[in-house]
């Protein structure tokens, strides 16, 4: 007797016959596992790895380091005669008021003429 199907139909869900009768499931193919398998070991080693080489980047910085250096090696300057029309100075933070920053764009040009 196998299992009945929602409705009032006596046909059964579940073939009733002999187990002997009854097919096996297929499983995939060994070497497709075998695939799927090294697949994933595969990415849990390079996981491992880089998480080794991020412990030791965090622990030593000599990526960091190196990136830094290279960038400032390509730094360059040079020097004008005159003030600079770039500068900015700082906005309305409660130390720049309080201490005078934010008003350094009215206060130089009075010094300097």
């Amino acid at each position: 007797m196998g299992a009945l199907w929602q409705n009032a139909s006596t046909k059964a869900a579940v073939s009733t016959d002999s187990p002997d009768e009854q097919p096996l499931p297929q499983s995939p193919p060994p070497r497709r596992r075998l695939w799927w398998r090294l697949f994933w070991l595969v990415l849990l080693i390079a996981l491992i790895a880089l998480g080794f080489a991020a412990l030791r980047e965090m622990r030593t910085s000599r990526l960091q380091a190196k990136t830094f250096s290279d960038i400032a090696s390509t730094l360059t300057y040079q020097m004008h005669s005159g003030p600079s029309d770039a500068r900015v100075y700082p906005g309305a933070g409660p130390f720049d008021k309080r201490l005078g920053y934010s008003a350094l764009g009215e206060f130089l040009p009075r010094v300097t003429t």
